[in-house]
């Protein structure tokens, strides 16, 4: 079998089974894992895929696709920092929410040994949580997103509703001081958000400055919501702002 023979191979099997992971392909295709990631990188450059922790995701729109592809890769030094720093508001049996975003999912990096109970709709989040870590996961359900590779829906919604956290780190595409807002690109991102927010008692936003003064499609909720924001860099009449309303800052 071929390059082009093996390419078509994995795009059938992810129209079947929408995700696949790197090591079923490998065996089912009778190659090795660094051919299928090579054959995965092919596909990803051609915005026909986006691939996952272990393996990749079909494109519906491979324009949108492309552009979340490329979010993982952006600002990764800011937003590693933005992690390190959220992780140390958490501690042992806390319960805590991770939304989706490719900001939060780093989280995970520096918590993966904590006893702690972790509820999340994102599938990138529930990939990094290991056989043999401490953490109890609770992964709320619905309908996959591929645009955040979260579950969205009122199943997703239902499962949040049934908890209470102590704290949640929640993403976003773009939040506005000038217009006390904070968004998000659709609209049942957003009512999963306001789900989240509603049932955890403090709330952190962590996001890099590029999303500083940008609004999105979906108006999530007022920004003054939140309780504290976890970013990069911030301007003086930024700062000034969440002082006003009583929200700390961390820069990092």
């Amino acid at each position: 079998m071929n390059s082009v023979e093996r390419r078509s191979e994995i795009l059938k099997n992810l129209k079947k089974n929408e995700i696949v992971e790197v090591s079923y392909l490998a065996k089912k295709l009778g190659v090795s894992n660094v051919t299928i990631r090579s054959d995965l990188d092919f596909l990803v450059a051609k915005g026909m895929i986006v691939r996952t922790y272990g393996g990749a995701v079909i494109a519906d729109k491979p324009g949108i696709l492309r552009f979340v592809s490329n979010l993982l890769n952006e600002y990764t030094t800011e937003k590693e920092r933005i992690a390190r720093a959220a992780s140390e508001m958490i501690h042992g049996g806390m319960q805590i929410i991770i939304d989706t975003g490719s900001t939060t999912v780093r989280l995970m990096d520096y918590i993966k040994d904590m006893s702690i109970t972790i509820v999340t709709n994102s599938l990138l989040v529930a990939a990094k949580v290991e056989p043999s870590s401490s953490i109890e996961l609770i992964l709320a359900g619905g309908t996959l997103s591929k645009y955040c590779m979260g579950f969205l829906g009122e199943i997703t919604k239902y499962d949040i509703q049934r908890i209470n956290a102590d704290i949640l780190f929640l993403g976003t595409a773009g939040y506005s001081v000038n217009d006390n807002i904070l968004t998000c690109e659709s609209l049942e991102e957003a009512e999963i958000k306001r789900t989240m927010i509603m049932h955890a008692d403090k709330i952190c936003l962590m996001a890099d400055s590029s999303k500083a003064e940008k609004k999105a499609f979906a108006k999530v909720c007022p920004l003054d919501k939140i309780n504290s924001i976890i970013t990069d860099q911030m301007t003086e009449n930024t700062k000034t702002w969440f002082h006003k309303n009583h929200i700390a800052t961390i820069i990092v």
